[in-house]
């Protein structure tokens, strides 16, 4: 859905639209802005910070967007990295990945949970066991 540089709906200034929704062509590529988590994420906080100031008739901000840069995981120690116009790839990359995904976590329980499961992952193997079924146990339950 197209919308203004306040993330307007265009035609309709009393709503919003933000993440994979919106359509927004970035004024400095000429290129519409990418579908990603870190785009969505900024656009809620300016939505919030609009509708705010819509209640209380105050102006409304602009959204400018300005890449953090981009991080891929490849698996097996493997990733891809742009930050700052820097490029690389590899272990870096990979422990890089992992610290900036670790770090977005919102608990303290979670961070622990998830640092938990690479400790184990990393003495123990995925097990990808074939189970014992035919196609003749699955279709007769």
């Amino acid at each position: 859905l197209k919308v203004n540089s306040y993330l307007q709906l265009i035609g309709h200034d009393n709503f919003f639209v933000l993440g994979d929704l919106a359509y927004l062509v970035d004024p400095k590529t000429q290129m519409p802005l990418p579908m990603l988590a870190q785009v969505a994420d900024r656009q809620a906080k300016v939505v919030v910070a609009n509708i705010v100031n819509l209640l209380k008739h105050r102006p409304i901000q602009v959204f400018n967007y300005c890449s953090q840069g981009s991080i891929v995981s490849l698996g097996n120690w493997f990733a891809v990295t742009e930050v700052m116009n820097l490029h690389f790839a590899g272990r870096l990359a990979w422990v890089l990945w992992r610290a900036v995904y670790w770090s977005k976590m919102p608990t303290i329980s979670k961070k622990l949970q998830i640092g938990l499961d690479w400790l184990i992952i990393a003495f123990m193997p995925r097990d990808v066991s074939l189970l014992p079924f035919t196609n003749q146990d699955i279709h007769q339950s």
